[in-house]
């Protein structure tokens, strides 16, 4: 049977501001290039054949830190893309407050109700995201490895 390891990608600067980044590409700051040092350093002596990451910079370069403990390329899929907020991107929750009012509190309540405007339902990054997985899950790969993934809000 395969393995996977979900990896969150390591700290961006929009991150620490409470910002909304999805599908911006947002780099790992100097906190987050730590933190994903020592999150392949946490997967210790597993066999790992394979690192996935989306395209994004901030996954990638996470992953990059496990592709060469175990010297492996990181492979790119663009469906482990974290949900796209829309036009909530580069805002703040109190910024998004007051643009749409109650959206927010709609999006914490009840997400699956939650329509970003210009973004992703759940039910989108839902359907996108499994549809990468049973593709990672059927592509090469011994029964018994180990893929070291990073996902949308893994």
């Amino acid at each position: 049977m395969k393995r996977i390891f979900l990896v969150r990608h390591g700290e961006t600067d929009w991150n620490l501001e409470g910002r909304f980044q999805g599908k911006m590409d947002i780099p790992l700051n100097i906190l987050g290039k730590k933190q994903a040092e020592a999150a392949s350093g946490a997967l210790g002596t597993s066999f790992i054949g394979r690192v996935i990451s989306s395209h994004l910079s901030r996954a990638s370069e996470t992953a990059g830190f496990t592709a060469a403990l175990f010297g492996l390329p990181v492979e790119l899929e663009r469906g482990l893309a974290e949900i796209d907020h829309g036009l909530w991107e580069g805002h703040t929750a109190g910024e998004v407050e007051k643009m749409w009012p109650g959206m927010l509190d709609l999006w914490h309540s009840s997400p699956e109700k939650a329509a970003m405007p210009g973004g992703e339902s759940l039910h989108d990054v839902s359907d996108r995201a499994w549809k990468a997985f049973r593709e990672v899950l059927a592509g090469p790969g011994e029964e018994g490895a180990e893929g070291a993934v990073k996902g949308p809000g893994a």
